[in-house]
């Protein structure tokens, strides 16, 4: 449903159709929807500033930064052009075309159109800040480097510029230049502090295992818009728990982020039911979770994100149940039996998998999960094996490899014919759980099924990249979450090679080991 205007914005609304022949009531119309966050009738209204003015780059100019926050990226940069056109010393619209390409992944694009900004006004802070940015996802850390201190320079008290550098510090490995830095920005004005600087702390000081800490600056995540409008529809239903009293009461849990994230928060429902026994406990979760967590210890209901909201008194993410329990790293509770694969499944999937030739049986997942264009391909792309590092790992091994991979892009047939691909297709994670029940250990890139054969208890190697995941600690080969999971690292972005050298280690000492062994132990 779609939120009235305010009144303000009704009657500037009402004065624009009054003069509807007149741009100044539409201009005005457009920047006070915008300021509001109301980005529909911003666009609408300067839809129509465009049409009083045609040759005004700055109407168009205006139009496309709304239809960017939108979403409608073909429009936008349809319009930043149609504004350079006009206007072809206009900084500001280069340096907002260049975040629009860097989005779309036209990377080389978007260096050069902020190259072009700073050539027209070289201490344009915006441009400095972005090409940092864009640097720093090059990994092209020198140049981010001084884009970032040049742009200091001009403002030491930028906390947006301080996050970025924090943000590049983090991706060097330098994680503690990175807190430290973070520190200095959320030590400024809040009002000057970017949304996202909260967020940026919290996974940094989670990375370092300060989870006290790190998990209360979690809870200010929902800052950020794109996190905010996921739990609107609960807002919307009931409030969120503050501490209220929850005997007699029902508490609905819920996941704001990925089905790998879901699957480690699991265990902790059940210390949460111990906590609060009178409170009726539901959870919602993504379909393909629902038969997998069909017997999850402390959970009076479950049901799916696909059907309609349960009635409730209370909503909380179960991403805040870190924070809520006082979880440190060193309380983190014991995995032992809060998942496991349905006995009935585990016969079924048998006799669909090859015999036992006396190798190992290894599951194998090498992309991470699909994603959509621009970044999200990009940072989809450096999470995942490439094939050509694929093929190496399946011939280097004396392993029978279990494919366990979903959506795969399409592989050659000289590498594909490397792997088993179960018979049956593999429906939802309670399958998966059924195959990696029978399986002495899974290879796999840090997606979902890395964290199910980690709360299996099965041995699991994960193939990490350089940057870390955001739940992972930053260094080492532990996962405290998950007993028998080993993090193998990239030293450097995209670089595979150091990742199956140390792969081929653990897997030549690996020996098959009976299925009864296999249980859930995390």
């Amino acid at each position: 449903m779609t939120p009235s205007l305010p009144i303000k914005l009704l009657q500037l609304k009402k004065q624009a159709l009054r003069q509807r022949h007149l741009a100044d009531p539409w201009r005005q119309l457009g920047l006070a929807c915008s300021a509001q966050g109301f980005v529909a009738e911003a666009i609408a209204a300067l839809e129509q500033l465009t049409r009083l003015e045609p040759q005004n780059w700055q109407a168009w100019f205006l139009l496309a930064n709304q239809q960017y926050a939108h979403g409608s990226y073909p429009q936008a940069l349809d319009h930043y052009f149609k504004a350079l056109q006009l206007n072809p010393g206009s900084w500001e619209a280069r340096n907002n075309l260049a975040v629009l390409l860097k989005l779309l992944g036209e990377r080389p694009l978007a260096e050069q159109c902020l190259r072009e900004a700073l050539e027209l006004k070289p201490d344009y802070l915006d441009a400095l800040n972005n090409l940092g940015n864009l640097y720093r996802d090059l990994q092209r850390f020198g140049p981010a480097r001084e884009c970032f201190d040049t742009a200091l320079a001009l403002a030491p008290d930028s906390a947006e510029l301080l996050t970025n550098l924090g943000l590049l510090h983090k991706e060097q490995g330098c994680l503690a230049d990175a807190i430290a830095t973070y520190r200095r920005a959320v030590a400024l004005p809040q009002a000057a502090q970017p949304l996202e600087l909260a967020y940026n702390y919290a996974i940094a000081l989670i990375q370092d295992q300060q989870y006290p800490m790190g998990y209360a600056w979690y809870e200010k995540r929902w800052q950020m818009p794109r996190l905010a409008q996921r739990r609107q529809p609960y807002d919307a239903a009931m409030r969120e728990w503050q501490g209220e009293f929850l005997g007699g009461k029902t508490l609905l849990l819920w996941n704001e982020q990925g089905l790998g994230d879901m699957i480690q928060m699991a265990r902790l429902i059940a210390p949460w039911k111990a906590a609060y026994p009178d409170c009726r406990v539901i959870l919602r979760v993504a379909p393909a979770l629902l038969s997998l967590f069909a017997t999850l210890p402390g959970v009076d209901l479950l049901c799916s994100s696909a059907e309609a909201m349960p009635r409730a008194d209370f909503h909380l993410s179960v991403m805040s149940l870190v924070f809520r329990l006082r979880i440190d790293v060193d309380s983190i509770p014991a995995a032992e039996g809060y998942l496991c694969a349905d006995p009935g499944r585990d016969a079924a999937w048998a006799a669909h998998l090859p015999p036992r030739s006396g190798r190992p049986r290894i599951g194998i997942v090498w992309q991470s999960g699909l994603a959509g264009v621009g970044q999200a391909a990009s940072d989809r792309a450096t999470r995942s094996l490439p094939p050509e590092a694929l093929g190496q790992l399946l011939r280097g091994h004396e392993v029978d490899w279990i494919n366990l991979q979903i959506d795969a892009d399409d592989l050659t047939p000289d590498i594909a014919g490397l792997m088993h691909r179960p018979v049956r297709e593999i429906g939802d994670f309670a399958d998966s759980a059924a195959i990696l029940a029978q399986l002495d250990g899974l290879v796999s890139v840090d997606t979902a099924a890395a964290h199910l054969g980690g709360a299996l208890g099965l041995p699991t190697w994960v193939l990490m990249r350089s940057l870390g995941g955001n739940l992972f600690p930053a260094v080492g080969a532990q996962m405290p979450w998950y007993r028998r999971m080993t993090l193998l690292r990239q030293t450097k972005l995209n670089d595979w090679q150091p990742v199956l050298a140390q792969l081929q280690v653990h897997l030549a000492a690996l020996k098959p080991v009976s299925n009864d062994q296999i249980c859930s132990e995390g």
